[in-house]
C-alpha cells in the first residue's frame, strides 16, 4: 500500500510540473494470450500444455516520465524514469522497485552524453543507450521466441549505478562505454548463504562494457565488449570466481523491400543460459551463438522471422561435464490499427541436444509457443 501511494505521489507531482517544463509522459500497455507447450524429455512424464493472459508479449507495457533543460548552447540536462508493469495484474515489474526499467540523468554536450543511474547494458536491447534492437526481433517477443538472448548466455538486461558514456558521432560510428559499480544491499536475513553487498568492492558484481555502432545508409553494424567482475568476496572470505567476458557483433542491411541481420556472440564463463526446462540447468558456459533475422512489409504490417543455433559447455568440466546444443525459429506478425495501436501474433519452436557427459545420458527438450494480442502506445 505504502508503495502505490508513493507511486501515485510521483506521478502526480510530475504531471504538475509537465505544464511548466519540457517533461513528457509517456507508456505502453501490452496484453494477450500465451500458449506453450514444454516437452522436457522425461520418461513417463507428459509435456506440459499452458495457455492464459499474458502481459508484455511483443513489448515491455510500461510508463515514464522523461524531460529535458537546455541550460546553455551545447549544454543539455535531462532525465528518463521509467517503470514496468503487469498489464494483466497490474503489478510492478519488479518487486521493490518504482523505476525498475530506467532511473537515469544524463548531461548532453558537443563532446558527447554521459549518463548515471540504473539503465540497459549497451549489449541488450533494454533502454536508452542498448544497441540489440535494431537488429531486428528483441527480447521482448516473449520467453522463447527468438530473441537474442535465446541463442547466449544468461545476462541482466539492466543494472544498477551504472555510467554511461555516448560520443558524438564521427563518420557515421558512435561509441559506448559503461561501468556498472554493483548493488549495495543488505543481507538476506532468511538466506543464510547470503551476505552485505557494497558497490566498488569485491562483495558484489561489477560490469564493464564497450561497443561501437555505424550507421552508414541502408548498412548498419556493431561491435561490442563486455565483462562481469562477479562477486569474490563476502567481507570476511575471499575465493576466485572467473570473470564472464561477451563478445558481439552484428550486421544489417535494409533492401527496401526486406530489412536483414545477422548478429554472433561469443561467451565464456557466462552465468547459465535460458533454460527451456529446468531440470537442463548448466551453472557457467562458455560458447557462441547465432541468429539471421529478416522483417518485411506485408498485408500493411510487417512480418519478422529468426532462425537462430547456440552451442555451449560447462566451463568447469570439474564441477559437471554438460553440453547443450540448441536451435529455434520464430515468425512475428505485427498490424497498425492506427499510429498508436497495434495488433500482433507470433509463433516459436525451439529444440535443444542436452548432454551430461558424466551421466552419459541425453535428452531433447523443445518448447513450442504461440501468440496474440494487442499493444497501445500512449
Amino acid at each position: 500500500m505504502k508503495k502505490t501511494l508513493a507511486a501515485v505521489a510521483v506521478l502526480g507531482a510530475f504531471a504538475g510540473s509537465a505544464f511548466a517544463a519540457d517533461v513528457t509522459m509517456y507508456g505502453r500497455v501490452d496484453a494477450g494470450l500465451l500458449y506453450q507447450r514444454v516437452d522436457a524429455d522425461v520418461a513417463h512424464q507428459a509435456a506440459e500444455n499452458s495457455w492464459g493472459l499474458e502481459s508484455g508479449n511483443m513489448t515491455g507495457s510500461r510508463f515514464g516520465i522523461k524531460g529535458s533543460e537546455q541550460i546553455s548552447d551545447g549544454l543539455t540536462v535531462g532525465f528518463t524514469l521509467e517503470n514496468g508493469f503487469k498489464s494483466d495484474t497490474g503489478n510492478f515489474g519488479t518487486s521493490g522497485k518504482l523505476f525498475d526499467r530506467e532511473a537515469r540523468l544524463y548531461v548532453a554536450t558537443d563532446y558527447g552524453e554521459l549518463g548515471v543511474g540504473r539503465m540497459g547494458r549497451i549489449l541488450s536491447d533494454a533502454g536508452s543507450y542498448a544497441q540489440r534492437g535494431q537488429f531486428i526481433i528483441g527480447s521482448s517477443w516473449g520467453g522463447m521466441t527468438g530473441g537474442t538472448e535465446v541463442i547466449t548466455d544468461a545476462t541482466s538486461s539492466r543494472l544498477d549505478n551504472m555510467v554511461t558514456y555516448k560520443s558524438p558521432e564521427f563518420a557515421g560510428v558512435t561509441v559506448l562505454a559503461q561501468y556498472g559499480m554493483g548493488s549495495t544491499e543488505d543481507a538476506d536475513e532468511t538466506d543464510p548463504t547470503s551476505w552485505d553487498q557494497e558497490e566498488n568492492t569485491a562483495t558484489t558484481d561489477r560490469y564493464y562494457g564497450v561497443a561501437a555502432v555505424g550507421k552508414w545508409g541502408a548498412l548498419t553494424g556493431m561491435l561490442g565488449f563486455e565483462q562481469t567482475n562477479y562477486a569474490s568476496s563476502n567481507g570476511v572470505e575471499s575465493w576466485d570466481e572467473d570473470d564472464s567476458i561477451g563478445v558481439e557483433a552484428s550486421v544489417a542491411y535494409d533492401f527496401g523491400f526486406v530489412k536483414t541481420a545477422l548478429t554472433g556472440r561469443y561467451f565464456k564463463d557466462g552465468a547459465g543460459y535460458n533454460t527451456i526446462s529446468s531440470g537442463y540447468q548448466i551453472e557457467r558456459v562458455d560458447g557462441y551463438g547465432v541468429k539471421l533475422a529478416a522483417a518485411a512489409p506485408l498485408l500493411g504490417g510487417t512480418v519478422q522471422g529468426v532462425v537462430g543455433y547456440m552451442d555451449a559447455e560447462s566451463s568447469d568440466t570439474k564441477v559437471e561435464d554438460l553440453e547443450v546444443s540448441r536451435y529455434t525459429v520464430a515468425l512475428t506478425y505485427e498490424y497498425p490499427l492506427s499510429k498508436r495501436t497495434k495488433l500482433y501474433t507470433a509463433a516459436s519452436y525451439t529444440k535443444d541436444d542436452f548432454k551430461d557427459n558424466k551421466a552419459d545420458t541425453k535428452a531433447e527438450p523443445t518448447n513450442t509457443a504461440f501468440m496474440f494480442g494487442m499493444a497501445h502506445y500512449f
